[in-house]
């Protein structure tokens, strides 16, 4: 992998509650072409675009989009819109709607066509998903397989990405560009680090022994926003969110950011459900409604467990609408909604710019996507580790939970003399970990 995948940060959008261009209530290319400057000036390189595909009685038409979202000449249009910008495109696929629209003996060659297909429209990469199905569905012919569709990928100047669940499926380095994790928010649980950790730590490992080099984010389409998940309504979400993006971008692990995470996006509005038509949404508000809960409790629910605060439709601006849309979106009115990209682009103190801040660090300074990587120590609150790159040595000390931490004697002596790169809050102590601090600490 090239030096500038290693330093570069990716950004993901769920287009139908991207923005809305043509009035209709659902987010659309042309909504996406329209702000992707915006998201070129946070300082994202590549941009990976999620379910866009036409779906008719369970299969998927590749070659064409869902028709609210618009025409497959618009992907065109972005692409050109990205070049100039200096950025780039990337279209996710998943293996398991592949196979319902292909039969397993033709997939390789279809899939090849696809990719093919959109490589002429100006995409300039291709993510996999649900790699784990394809292990399942291809056996011991899977390496053989991604390797051949990665090398259709070089001979175009195409990235390509696998997506997993189960890491200890990918052993082999040759088998794509990058190798994402599609389930970390899953293992992330209030005050209870330590699984996340141990991922976070095994895959700088594997990196380093293995050559893999892995991308992840902390919420997708899939799962509800950290956020939402872990704090509560009324809590501040400014120093949590910073703690989580710094040990984020601090890692030679790849960041990919879901759209909405640079605004603080969080389901604080009125939620209909009557007005929301996502199946497994539903499922789980059909289940709770028969425990007896108050309407209050299960929405509350609804939104720490599902992915309805994912899909929530962006704010662009502080009206009713959001200015996602001049009509009501498929969410309904955002009244309550707090933050917007109109506010945050005016206040230098907001995340988005924290956000632009790592973005930069990342780009600039290699120590972050070049340099090696050293274990300190972790538990259920704090992880610390070292960064190394050239004649630089770093230190990222992080606590994620809601009480502090005590720091061990020999690791406050070594860096009670460090200079400050990075931290979320104005204080620094040797001996502590405040709540939800995060530090960068030059040695």
């Amino acid at each position: 992998m090239n030096n500038i995948l290693k330093k570069s940060s990716y950004y993901e959008v769920f287009v139908e509650s991207f923005f809305d261009h043509d009035n209709d209530g659902i987010g659309d290319i042309k909504g996406l072409q329209n702000k992707l400057s915006t998201i070129s000036q946070i300082g994202f390189t590549y941009c990976l675009i999620h379910n866009i595909f036409y779906e008719n009685e369970n299969s998927y038409n590749f070659y064409k989009l869902k028709k609210e979202l618009g025409e497959e000449d618009d992907i065109e249009n972005l692409c050109k819109k990205a070049k100039e910008i200096r950025m780039k495109i990337i279209l996710d696929f998943s293996f398991r709607d592949l196979i319902k629209s292909y039969k397993i003996d033709i997939f390789k060659d279809e899939f090849l066509d696809i990719i093919s297909y959109w490589k002429n429209k100006g995409v300039k990469g291709i993510r996999l998903n649900d790699v784990d199905l394809f292990f399942e569905r291809f056996g011991d012919n899977s390496s053989s397989i991604l390797k051949e569709i990665k090398s259709f990928c070089e001979e175009n100047k195409l990235i390509f990405i696998i997506g997993v669940r189960d890491i200890s499926l990918i052993d082999d380095e040759n088998l794509s560009d990058i190798v994402y994790i599609s389930n970390i928010n899953s293992i992330i649980e209030k005050n209870k680090y330590r699984k996340y950790y141990e991922l976070l730590d095994k895959l700088q490992k594997n990196t380093e022994e293995k050559y893999i080099h892995y991308g992840i984010d902390l919420t997708n389409l899939y799962y509800p926003r950290l956020i939402d998940k872990i704090l509560d309504d009324e809590d501040e979400s400014h120093d949590f969110m910073k703690a989580l993006y710094i040990l984020l971008f601090s890692l030679k692990t790849l960041p990919f950011v879901f759209q909405g995470e640079e605004i603080e996006a969080r389901s604080e509005y009125y939620i209909d459900i009557a007005k929301i038509n996502d199946k497994k949404i539903k499922a789980r508000y059909k289940i709770l409604k028969n425990k007896d809960l108050s309407e209050d409790d299960i929405i509350k629910k609804i939104k720490k467990t599902t992915s309805l605060s994912s899909k929530l439709p962006l704010r662009w601006e502080m009206t009713d609408l959001g200015g996602f849309s001049k009509v009501e979106n498929y969410y309904g009115s955002m009244v309550n909604y707090n933050n917007s990209y109109k506010e945050d682009l005016k206040n230098l103190n907001s995340f988005l710019y924290y956000i632009h801040e790592l973005i930069m660090m990342r780009k600039i300074n290699s120590i972050y996507g070049l340099g090696s990587y050293e274990k300190i120590y972790f538990d259920e609150s704090a992880y610390i580790f070292k960064r190394f790159f050239k004649d630089e040595e770093f230190m990222v000390l992080v606590n994620l939970s809601d009480d502090f931490v005590l720091i061990d004697e020999k690791i406050a002596e070594e860096i009670k003399d460090a200079e400050i790169i990075l931290n979320n809050k104005r204080d620094f102590e040797p001996e502590a970990l405040d709540i939800y601090q995060a530090l960068i600490l030059k040695l």
